[in-house]
């Protein structure tokens, strides 16, 4: 009871925090969508916009980006304060295991992750696909039919799933580079976790390139996104096993 009373306490702590960049993002789609749809004119080129638009659209993109951005690093700093920082001397008197503090927080992030990318998708769709399918309606072109045959010549059964683990793995991999970072660096922690979360970088762009590039050399159409996957699998252990493993040093310590 008492785990699952932390993880809602978390899970509804994060979505207070998430709360304004939860409605800032449809809020950048719909505003996209009018902008297009009201003032968007498809030229004979059908290379763009208008150049005032094309600005304007752009600038909301670069919107979209920052929020989505800045929705993680609040999903990150509330991971670093309820365990690691001033706030977590409260959360650890809850009487659960470690095990139970690291798996709350981990599911709050991943789950909070998903609905921001649910929610980055709907923008997407309403800001950037529809209005252009409108648009180049005008020309007998259909985006969205482009879009979808590109997708499904690129498909394949573990698609969905490679994208459904890559951000979760990338968002555990940052977890436990601010633990080891901040706990192995107790006096310099902020060189501590920029030097682990530099590294842990590296070695997740090392690791998808090159898997994609053994995808390619390699594997058929069916089983190209396997590679991505089993690493998205390895960064998600390791990183459980490294957060446990600092943890445990400092709760044996303490």
């Amino acid at each position: 009871m008492s785990a699952r009373l932390l993880f809602s306490h978390l899970f509804l702590r994060t979505g207070r925090r998430l709360l304004r960049p939860l409605l800032l993002l449809p809020a950048v789609g719909v505003l996209s969508l009018l902008l297009l749809l009201l003032g968007g004119s498809v030229p004979e080129s059908s290379v763009g916009l208008n150049n005032g638009l094309t600005a304007l659209f752009f600038a909301l993109a670069l919107a979209f980006a920052l929020l989505l951005f800045f929705s993680e690093m609040r999903i990150c700093q509330i991971y670093y304060r309820t365990l690691l920082g001033e706030e977590a001397s409260f959360y650890l008197t809850f009487p659960v295991s470690l095990d139970a503090q690291i798996a709350a927080r981990l599911l709050t992030g991943v789950l909070w992750q998903l609905i921001l990318l649910l929610v980055g998708v709907l923008t997407v769709t309403l800001g950037m696909l529809l209005p252009f399918e409108l648009l180049l309606r005008e020309e007998n072109v259909s985006y969205l039919s482009f879009i979808a045959r590109s997708l499904s010549d690129a498909f394949s059964p573990l698609f969905p799933l490679a994208l459904l683990f890559t951000p979760s793995a990338l968002l555990l991999l940052g977890f436990a580079a601010l633990t080891v970072g901040a706990l192995l660096f107790e006096r310099k922690r902020a060189l501590g976790i920029t030097l682990a979360l530099g590294l842990s970088l590296l070695v997740a762009l090392a690791a998808y390139t090159g898997a994609g590039l053994f995808a390619e050399a390699f594997l058929p159409d069916a089983l190209l996104h396997l590679p991505s996957l089993l690493v998205s699998l390895a960064l998600s252990v390791l990183s459980l096993l490294a957060t446990r493993l600092v943890l445990t040093r400092r709760t044996v310590k303490t």
